[in-house]
């Protein structure tokens, strides 16, 4: 697990067929403990996640970003969001759906942005925005951290 922020962290999964990496992050905000679009995670990652406490919540913020959601939230026993214009889309059994710009758990506001040179995706927590960007476009999508909403 890399520290990105303070309650913020990152792991990596490097996909053979994509020839990039996938990002997950684990936050802590507040009581709340989360994953945001869990790729594959090695077992030190999930020692890492279960020695901070109970699993609250793993958002997942787009249909491509599915990926490990549905073993996480078996192995985490946790809620699982997704948006709901992805759900039908999607092969898991979410506990709630969310629209674009509805206030998440922890406190978390996920939208969506198609001005400028391309679409992103924006995951805010407090002043701290997590956007996530093509560069190259169009894959991968990559986490720039710690930019200041305030």
């Amino acid at each position: 697990m890399k520290p990105l922020l303070p309650g913020i962290w990152q792991w990596s999964w490097f996909s053979e067929e994509k020839q990039l990496d996938f990002n997950g992050l684990f936050l802590t905000v507040g009581e709340h403990k989360i994953l945001v679009d869990p790729p594959p995670m090695t077992a030190e990652a999930s020692t890492f996640i279960r020695r901070q406490g109970q699993l609250d919540y793993i958002i997942v913020t787009n249909r491509d970003h599915a990926r490990e959601a549905g073993a996480c939230q078996s192995d985490f026993r946790c809620q699982l969001q997704v948006p709901d214009v992805d759900a039908p889309q999607m092969d898991l059994k979410p506990s709630k759906t969310f629209k674009d710009g509805e206030l998440l758990p922890g406190g978390l506001w996920q939208g969506r942005r198609t001005e400028g040179a391309g679409p992103r995706r924006t995951l805010a927590c407090g002043r701290t925005c997590l956007v996530a960007s093509p560069w190259p476009w169009p894959w991968p999508w990559r986490w720039l951290w710690g930019r200041d909403c305030g």
